[in-house]
């Protein structure tokens, strides 16, 4: 089906947390494909694709259960409550 000129997809608004670090890697991801690109990136592009990109990795359920288990139990984040002592 093709979309008319200037129709844009269907998106849905999302906020998302993202630590000092990953975000700092978030940011030199878009830099990086930027540079590449010769166009800005932005920050919400990178992360859809990396999303398309992961869906094609042969077990990554199962790669980010475990670092998602790792974040859930280490990481100091944790909204509404404060953060937890290492």
């Amino acid at each position: 089906m093709k979309r008319s000129a200037g129709s844009s997809p269907n998106v849905v608004v999302r906020s998302i947390a993202f630590t000092p670090a990953a975000l700092e890697a978030l940011e030199q991801l878009a830099a990086a494909i930027a540079t590449r690109t010769g166009r800005k990136s932005s920050a919400s592009a990178v992360v859809r694709a990396l999303l398309r990109q992961a869906q094609e990795i042969p077990g990554v359920t199962d790669k980010l259960a475990t670092l998602v288990e790792h974040e859930l139990t280490n990481e100091s984040l944790s909204w509404g409550k404060p953060p937890r002592g290492r």
